[in-house]
């Protein structure tokens, strides 16, 4: 592999990564053992290792789905970065990647999806990254057997309570759903998409809860998903009274925290615009909070979606006033 020759056929390189790894695999660990696929694995992704050189992206996709088809190797293969870089690079820009690439980048996923232990630690680590990859795929890609791989991915990443999180939250349920929409020749893939389909809106029936809800704001870090929309706000209003409106005294507490990143001060600020529009009593219990002052102080933040959550927010704060000196009663 690392002679000149090969270095300048790809070819012959791929091919020769194919059978070594190939072989490794198939061994199941009788003579070839962890450590000896870690270091296959570590030489083919660091592209300036001369062991490797010639070896074509694919080749390189290649050579690790061979090793992670068997699952004494998938650890010490999957958890070296370059190894998930290659990987994520293969399934990422979709609508530019080769079918075969993405394949085999989609097929390295699937194949560490059977591993309990890995989604749970180092996969779900970069979880929303890859479902966000996850989500490009199916919303871009028409490749039948590409689709199907990824659909079983899915399929395997909803058994465990953090990726299917990840899942949930990323509005991926909306591309899977038009799958169903599609022209495809294998009509057993039709199943295939009802049926993921079916699990994903099983999971967030059951996610969107206000528990849930509750959960986030105690790592005091929000991020936009269901559990901020107006569905969900108008299904869970009456549950913000729980605990003399603890969860509204937190939204309120992290508008005024100096430490909360954008993301969640403009999560919070909507929420709080929410709660004054459809909660009967809203405004009063905001009010009594001093909500209103803080919200209105980021109006003015350099943040884009913090000033215009801001923004917003007060206008259903002020909305009844505004409603008031329209009709003559203020």
């Amino acid at each position: 592999l690392s002679s000149d020759r090969a270095a300048g056929d790809s070819y012959s390189s791929d091919k020769a990564l194919y059978i070594l790894t190939d072989i490794m695999s198939h061994d199941g660990g009788r003579k070839f053992n962890p450590q000896e696929a870690k270091m296959v694995a570590d030489s083919v992704a660091d592209d300036k290792n001369m062991k490797f050189k010639g070896v074509s992206h694919l080749g390189r996709l290649d050579g690790f789905c061979n090793l992670l088809k068997f699952d004494g190797f998938r650890a010490v293969v999957w958890n070296n970065k370059k190894v998930q870089r290659c990987i994520m690079d293969a399934i990422s820009g979709v609508e530019s990647s080769d079918p075969l690439v993405l394949y085999r980048g989609v097929f390295c996923v699937w194949c560490v999806s059977f591993n309990k232990e890995l989604v749970s630690t180092s996969v779900a680590e970069m979880g929303d990254d890859l479902v966000q990859a996850l989500l490009s795929v199916v919303a871009n890609c028409r490749v039948e057997k590409v689709i199907r791989m990824t659909l079983a991915v899915l399929a395997n990443f909803l058994k465990d309570d953090k990726m299917c999180t990840a899942i949930v939250e990323s509005g991926i349920i909306h591309y899977v759903q038009n799958l169903e929409y599609e022209k495809w020749r294998d009509q057993e893939l039709y199943e295939d998409i009802r049926k993921v389909a079916g699990m994903i809106a099983s999971e967030v029936s059951t996610h969107t809860n206000f528990e849930r809800y509750e959960r986030e704001l105690q790592t005091n870090k929000l991020r936009w998903g269901f559990i901020h929309s107006e569905k969900f706000c108008l299904e869970n209003a009456e549950k913000f009274e729980k605990d003399q409106f603890a969860a509204v005294k937190a939204l309120v507490a992290l508008v005024k925290s100096d430490s909360a990143d954008d993301t969640t001060k403009a999560v919070a600020c909507h929420d709080i615009g929410e709660f004054a529009r459809v909660y009967p009593t809203g405004k009063q219990v905001l009010n009594r909070l001093s909500a209103k002052p803080a919200v209105m102080a980021l109006m003015t933040s350099k943040d884009r979606d913090v000033a215009r959550e801001a923004l917003l927010a007060t206008q259903k704060l002020m909305l009844n006033k505004w409603q008031a000196l329209q009709q003559g009663t203020l």
